[in-house]
């Protein structure tokens, strides 16, 4: 049986907030920005996530919903919704990540999108990958922004889907069925989608605290 040192754990969870605290701010260089990402990474990987879906149906108004968790989520599937999904992850109450899976009815494609938010509640950066059938491609894309939501930087790859080795545009250019997808962009947190739901839900706690 394997023993979890809580003393270390507790160690560990302060000096990744105290490093995210020093790197909160300091995002207006590329290199800011990437280092910055990656903080909030670590912290996606110690904290749980707040789990969003879209129940409308193929079609419909979007009609975003909370879950407790992906079982109850996907138990709300009807086979032709949830082609929205999202997870958020928060620190002192403010949206840092988002991660969204846009997808077909069909599921012939499937666009992943991490997106990075600054204390601001600005966009920072925007990592997507798409797979797509339609041509058999793997599309991977990184944005970077200043916090006035230009880009001041972006970069594209696109593989093979099934052998995932990189492809260039002459070979794209071949796969005349190869559809691709445009990464939506949320240049701050008040333009995500549920973000109705995050902030009933604060201003609840603020006052349960009273």
């Amino acid at each position: 049986m394997k023993v979890v040192n809580f003393k270390n754990n507790a160690l560990f969870l302060i000096l990744l907030l105290v490093f995210f605290n020093q790197n909160f701010a300091q995002t207006k260089t590329v290199a800011q920005i990437d280092k910055y990402a990656k903080t909030v990474s670590r912290l996606m990987e110690t904290q749980k996530q707040r789990i969003f879906a879209d129940i409308s149906s193929n079609g419909k108004k979007s009609n975003w919903k909370e879950f407790k968790t992906e079982k109850t989520r996907d138990s709300a599937d009807t086979g032709d919704n949830l082609s929205k999904n999202a997870y958020v992850w928060m620190k002192d109450g403010k949206i840092v990540s988002t991660t969204f899976t846009f997808q077909s009815p069909s599921r012939d494609w499937a666009h992943f999108v991490t997106y990075y938010f600054r204390a601001d509640g600005t966009l920072a950066k925007a990592e997507s990958t798409l797979n797509t059938f339609y041509g058999n491609v793997t599309a991977d894309r990184n944005y970077y922004f200043d916090s006035n939501g230009k880009i001041v930087k972006q970069n594209v790859k696109y593989l093979d889907l099934e052998t995932q080795k990189p492809i260039n545009l002459i070979q794209i250019r071949k796969r005349q069925d190869f559809i691709d997808r445009k990464v939506k962009f949320f240049k701050t947190t008040n333009k995500l989608p549920f973000i109705k739901l995050i902030n009933k839900k604060q201003r609840g706690k603020q006052s349960n605290k009273f």
